[in-house]
C-alpha cells in the first residue's frame, strides 16, 4: 500500500495506490523478479480523475546483499487500463525506481519502494495534452505518475534461521543435505546439530559406524562410541555385544577372566564365566597360539590356521557355494569360523573380501555372482559378531584366474573367496 501522484497537470494530488506481487529468483541474490498487479487513483481537481489497474513484471537489481538488508533498483514493463471509464485501451507502461527489503523475522520481509511509472501514451489520465504540454521526463506527449509503497512480503525462512531448533542454521542444513524442518533427519535419536557439532557423526546415517546400534542408542543408552564399531577393542562389534552376546561393549573382558570377549566368542566359550578364560597368550612361528590353563582341565593348545598380514592375500579354501548361487554349503562353516577367529585375533585389521568365479557363464553374470558370494561371506561374519565397517566386498568374476579353466580342478581352484588385508 502507498500513494501515487500524477505527473500530468499542475493540479495533480496524491491518491491511494495498492500493489501485490510474487517475487522470484533469477540470479540470486543479484537479480530478482517481481510479477505484480496494482490499483492506482490519479486525480487533479477540476482537470481529471482516473482509476487504473496495472500488471507488470519488474526486474530487481540488488547491488549488494546481506541477510537482513537488501537495497535494489528496479525497472520493467507492464500494461494499465482505466476501470472507471468504458471502452478504454490497454496502455504500455514502464516502471522505474528504487527500494529496500529488510527482514523482520524468519519469514517476514518489509519492502519500501518509490519510483516513476511512465505511460508510453497520452491516454492514462483520459485527456489529451496540447503540443506544448510535454512530459518533463521524456519531453514527449506522454503521461506518468510518481508512487511509493510500503508493505510486507512473506518469504522462505532465513538462511541463518534455525527452523527446527536443532542447532544448525538453514544454510548449513542445505549444505549438509539434512532436513531443515526435522531436527533429527536420520531418526537416530540425536539432533542434527548434536551429530555435527558434538559427536561428529553422520546426520544422514542412523548408524554411522555400522555396528547395528543407532548413534542415539550408543550415545544415550550404551555410552559407546558412535564413531567406532568396536568401542572396547575386543574384536566384537558393539551391536553384537549388546544384541547377540549380551556382553559389556565398554569392557574388553566382561567376566574379568583374562581373555577378551572376542576371543572367547571365537572359541564358543562362556563370556560370563572366568573359569574358562585363557591365561596365557604367546606368539610362535608368526602364528597366534592360544594356551589354555583352566583350573580343572588339562592344557589345551589351539592354533589358528589363518594369518592376516598387511598387504597380503589369504585364500579361504573350503568356502563353497551351491552351483550358480550365493548360498553357502554346510561344509563351509569350519573355514568361516577360522576366518572369524583370525579377525578377532587382529581387531585392528580391515579386509577386502573378493569373490572369484571360473569362466563358465558370461562376464557380467560372473561378476555379479562373485560380488553376491563375497557379500554372503561378509554377512556371515557380521552375524557372527565382526564389525561391518572392518570389511568391504568386491566381485572379480572370472578376471583373476589362478588355475586352468580348461580342467575341472582348475575351475574349482578359480571358484574362491579371498581376503586382502588392507591395514
Amino acid at each position: 500500500m502507498g500513494g501515487a501522484q500524477g505527473h500530468n497537470s499542475s493540479a495533480d494530488k496524491w491518491g491511494m495506490q495498492y500493489r501485490g506481487f510474487l517475487q522470484y529468483k533469477i540470479i540470486s541474490p543479484l537479480l530478482l523478479g517481481q510479477l505484480g498487479v496494482g490499483y492506482t487513483e490519479l486525480q487533479a481537481d477540476g482537470v481529471y480523475s482516473a482509476q487504473t489497474v496495472m500488471a507488470d513484471n519488474r526486474l530487481l537489481l540488488v547491488p549488494f546483499s546481506s541477510e537482513s538488508f537488501n537495497p535494489f533498483l528496479y525497472g520493467g514493463f507492464g500494461v494499465s487500463k482505466a476501470i472507471d471509464k468504458s471502452n478504454t485501451d490497454f496502455l504500455p507502461m514502464i516502471p522505474l525506481g528504487v527500494g529496500i527489503q529488510t527482514r523482520l523475522g524468519s519469514q517476514a520481509v518489509l519492502q519500501l519502494s518509490g519510483g516513476y511509472n511512465l505511460s508510453l501514451s497520452d491516454k492514462l489520465d483520459g485527456r489529451q495534452r496540447s503540443d506544448t504540454d510535454l512530459n518533463d521526463v521524456t519531453n514527449k506527449k506522454q503521461d506518468g505518475f510518481f508512487g511509493f509503497s510500503a508493505g510486507f512480503m512473506f518469504a522462505g525462512p532465513s538462511a541463518n534461521a534455525d527452523r527446527d531448533h536443532d542447532g544448525l542454521t538453514n544454510r548449513i542444513e542445505k549444505e549438509l543435505g539434512t532436513d531443515p524442518k526435522n531436527a533429527d533427519t536420520d531418526g537416530d535419536g540425536l539432533s542434527d546439530g548434536a551429530e555435527v557439532n558434538q559427536h561428529r557423526t553422520d546426520p544422514l546415517k542412523a548408524d554411522t559406524d555400522g555396528d547395528v546400534l543407532s548413534d542415539g542408542a550408543e550415545v544415550n543408552q550404551y555410552k559407546t562410541n558412535p564413531l567406532k564399531a568396536d568401542t572396547d577393542g575386543d574384536g566384537l562389534a558393539d551391536g553384537a555385544e549388546v544384541n547377540k552376546y549380551k556382553s559389556d561393549p565398554l569392557k574388553i573382558d566382561t567376566d574379568d577372566g583374562g581373555t577378551n570377549d572376542g576371543a572367547e566368542a571365537a572359541r564358543l566359550s562362556n563370556l560370563f564365566d572366568p573359569a574358562d578364560d585363557i591365561q596365557e597368550r604367546i606368539v610362535m612361528q608368526d602364528r597366534l597360539v592360544i594356551q589354555d590353563r583352566p583350573a580343572v582341565k588339562d592344557t589345551v593348545v589351539i592354533q589358528n590356521r589363518i594369518v592376516l598380514e598387511k598387504g597380503k592375500k589369504v585364500v579361504l579354501e573350503g568356502i563353497n557355494f551351491e552351483f550358480g548361487k550365493a548360498t553357502l554349503t554346510s561344509d563351509s562353516k569350519p573355514i568361516l569360523e577360522d576366518a572369524y577367529a583370525a579377525l578377532i585375533a587382529s581387531p585392528e585389521v580391515q579386509v577386502e573380501i573378493s569373490g572369484h568365479t571360473d569362466y563358465v557363464g558370461s562376464d557380467a553374470s560372473n561378476q555379479r555372482l562373485s560380488l553376491r558370494r563375497a557379500q554372503t561371506v561378509k554377512n556371515w561374519l557380521v552375524e557372527r559378531g565382526t564389525a561391518a565397517n572392518r570389511m568391504k566386498t568386491v566381485g572379480k568374476g572370472e578376471s583373476e584366474p589362478v588355475g586352468d579353466n580348461d580342467t575341472d580342478a582348475g575351475r574349482a581352484e578359480n571358484r574362491r573367496i579371498e581376503f586382502y588385508v588392507q591395514q
